[in-house]
């Protein structure tokens, strides 16, 4: 199982995502951040989100776009315009699913983190 999960991590870093996806998908893997970090530990979020944007160019859900927004949110390095990004996939998830909980829970609970962030921040100068 090991030596699956590194030649599937070595062709993620070989941009065949193709290939990284059909398994993923025959395996019934859950595009969630804990399983995608899990599988892939030594992938920078540049690449995360770049496979992640694949998968969902193959089948728009919420639960990608979810993954995306927690990517963007909890991995480094940083990039700018992270919010704007989160913002952008959290509309489309309500687009594909108007009254998903998920994705309004997604949301209060980002808010209430990044406002908590904020105030630390506020706090430290």
């Amino acid at each position: 199982m090991k030596k699956k999960m590194k030649f599937l991590e070595k062709k993620l870093f070989e941009g065949q995502f193709f290939e990284v996806y059909e398994h993923l998908i025959q395996e019934h893997v859950k595009f969630k951040i804990e399983d995608l970090v899990l599988l892939f530990p030594d992938a920078n979020r540049y690449l995360l989100y770049t496979f992640i944007m694949y998968a969902i160019s193959r089948e728009e859900t919420v639960e990608k776009h979810l993954a995306i927004c927690d990517v963007l949110l909890y991995l480094e390095p940083c990039f700018l315009g992270d919010y704007d990004l989160i913002a952008w996939h959290l509309r489309q998830s309500l687009k594909i699913s108007p009254n998903d909980v998920k994705v309004l829970q997604w949301t209060i609970d980002t808010k209430r983190l990044l406002a908590l962030f904020q105030y630390q921040t506020i706090k430290l100068i």
